[in-house]
């Protein structure tokens, strides 16, 4: 029982206390270099930083670096580390460089190509109502295409403050909770993990927001 109370634990608390702590220096460095987005649900239309999520990146990949001495599954746990660093970098090139559509989205799919050099296991899915159905070399592409759809679907309703790290944390903790009644220990840390990030990032985030979490928080919570 140890050995899943000890990282259900330390992972999320260790995440929740680097993304408390970071935000605020890297807020105020995001702003020093002028890396800030108009609030435009304040009057006077405020200079607030963005690109929050390298603060989110930092703590959920700091808690996810102690997953070999915690005997959990460092393939799996690697996999989600790369592919949260990835779509992370992808949102902070948007939030400096201002990318096409073409090119978010032809890059949100190159996201989910470590899922195909990890995964070597089945590729049978379970859709309700018609049960367990082998995609066969169809569950490839439908991966890539699914983890693309992610990352943009919590891109597309970001715009109040507290918005996008509040339904990430609504969505990472229900999920969390299934994935434990599953017995799948690996998804839940992982997503406990998250949601203790987004809870912490949340006390800048909300509104009157002090900081914003950019592309690169909502990319790397969606995928």
């Amino acid at each position: 029982m140890m050995e899943i109370y000890i990282p259900s634990i330390l992972l999320p608390l260790i995440s929740f206390i680097t993304v408390y702590i970071s935000t605020p220096y890297i807020s105020k460095r995001l702003e020093e270099k002028n890396i800030v987005g108009i609030d435009l649900h304040k009057k006077g239309g405020l200079k607030i930083p963005t690109a929050g999520g390298i603060a989110l990146l930092l703590g959920f990949t700091s808690a996810l670096t102690l997953a070999g001495i915690l005997d959990l599954d460092a393939k799996a746990l690697m996999l989600v580390y790369i592919t949260a660093t990835l779509a992370c970098l992808l949102g902070l090139l948007d939030d400096l460089l201002t990318l096409s559509k073409k090119t978010l989205v032809l890059f949100s799919i190159l996201i989910g190509t470590p899922f195909l050099t990890y995964h070597k296991g089945s590729t049978f899915v379970t859709l309700t109502p018609f049960g367990p159905q082998d995609l066969g070399i169809a569950f490839w592409p439908l991966a890539l295409l699914g983890v693309a759809f992610l990352a943009n679907s919590v891109n597309i309703y970001a715009g109040f403050n507290g918005l996008e790290a509040g339904l990430g944390l609504i969505t990472s903790t229900s999920l969390a909770i299934s994935a434990t009644l599953y017995g799948s220990k690996e998804s839940a840390i992982t997503l406990s993990t998250l949601a203790a990030s987004l809870l912490a990032f949340l006390k800048y985030n909300y509104y009157p927001a002090k900081t914003f979490i950019g592309n690169s928080g909502t990319y790397m919570t969606g995928a």
